[in-house]
Order: C-alpha cells, then structure tokens, then sequence
C-alpha cells in the first residue's frame, strides 16, 4: 500500500476508535455498578460482572472492534481501486471524460475523487516503473504539484517516507510524493516540501525499500520505496540524468 495511503488507513481507524471508547467506558462501568449493587443478590452471575466491567475498561474491545473494522474497509476499497488501476493501465487511448467517469465510479465515502485519482496514479507509475527499467528508457511524468524550473523535466514520480538519518538509524519527518527530475529530487509533503539538486549530491545509494542520498552538506535523506523496481528505476535514472 502507498505510505500515504497507509497514514490514511491509521488515522482512519484511531479516529474510529477514539469514536467508539465511550461506549466501552459507559459499558464497562455499567457492569461494575451491577456488581456492585447487586452482590448479595442469589444470581452467581452477577459476581462476573465486576472482572468483566474491569476487562472492558482496560482494554476498549467495541473500539479496538471499530478500528479493525474501519481499517478492513478502507483496505478493501483500496485494493479495489489498484484492481481497476491495472485494468485502466490495459486500456489505450482513454479520453479524459472516460478516465473522469472510470474515477468517478470509484469514488466512495472513504476516497474521494482527488484520491481515487492519486491511487490510479500511484499504481500506473510503479507499473511504468517496471516496464521502463526493462526497457531502460526514460519517460516525462506529467504532475501538476511540482512548479518546475525553466528546462525542468519530471522522469520520475512516487510516495514516499522522508527520513534523516542512516538507514539503520533514523528519524521521520514526513510522508508524502517524491520525484526526480533532470535537475534534482523533489519531495512535497503534508508538512515539509524541498528539493536536493544533483550537485549537491555526493553519494546515491539504494537499499531493499530505500533510497539514501548523502549531500555534500547536511543531513542524509533518507527515502522509503517499498517497490525494488521502483528504486532500480530510480537508480537507473539517476545514474543517467546526475
């Protein structure tokens, strides 16, 4: 799954469970009230009532309920929009008023129609990933969050994770698209957008789902890529373009 699709996915279900904890509290505490009060009532039930009240305040089982719920869906209707993304990928010579009507179909309570868009892109591009690498082309990505530079041309476009650091020991510090262009990386996220020029860059290596990039000044970046074809794409790229 996209990491910024999977952000969604964790907000998505703490939200469902921050919703639903109230009825666990109100729950739980009901069935200690019973045990309470009715203790020396001659229904042996009612000492159960007390380790259970206790059990559902400790551990929210409605709203851990809810989470898992909430999750579940959000990746259903995910992994459906990736399935219609692949069988879009097929087609050729779409218009633009199939593609808006294809999106719009997709478009549901938990995606709307700029993120049915986004997961449509995202799966063309790792798709485009793996057949450029084997081709060992280079494609122009057309975006329109990315102001380019006079000259600047986009060749490469995914999500990522941004982190500083060393691959074994890192900090996070935002998730969001990254891309790299004839002239530098790029990333834009929820709350920090740069970009690294190729000059600067001293060093670019790729690992199993990362790529590092060591700058001539600074911190190293850190980008997490779990496709390999992706970051072989990347690699690939690189080496042609720096």
């Amino acid at each position: 799954m996209s990491p910024i699709f999977e952000n969604k996915k964790i907000i998505l279900g703490n939200s469902a469970q921050k919703n639903n904890s109230s009825f666990d509290t109100i729950l739980g505490w009901m069935f200690i009230f019973l045990s309470l009060t009715m203790f020396f009532g001659e229904n042996l039930l009612i000492i159960l009532f007390l380790p259970l009240g206790i059990f559902i305040l400790a551990y929210e089982p409605i709203a851990k309920a809810a989470k898992k719920s909430a999750e579940a869906n959000f990746e259903i209707t995910y992994d459906l929009i990736c399935s219609e993304a692949i069988k879009l990928s097929k087609k050729k010579d779409l218009s633009s008023t199939e593609v808006d009507k294809y999106v719009n179909e997709l478009v549901t309570k938990g995606f709307d129609y700029e993120e049915v868009l986004d997961v449509i892109g995202f799966v063309e591009d790792t798709l485009n990933h793996k057949s450029y690498l084997k081709k060992k082309v280079k494609y122009l990505v057309p975006d329109t969050k990315v102001t380019l530079k006079a000259g600047e041309i986009l060749y490469f476009r995914t999500h990522t994770i941004w982190a500083q650091g060393s691959p074994d020991n890192n900090v996070v510090k935002d998730i969001g698209y990254f891309y790299l262009s004839n002239k530098r990386f790029i990333f834009i996220g929820e709350y920090n957008s740069h970009s690294i020029t190729l000059s600067r860059i001293v060093n670019f290596e790729i690992g199993d789902n990362y790529a590092l990039i060591c700058k001539t000044a600074g911190k190293n970046e850190i980008f997490e890529i779990n496709k390999l074809e992706s970051l072989s794409y990347l690699k690939f790229l690189y080496e042609k373009l720096k």
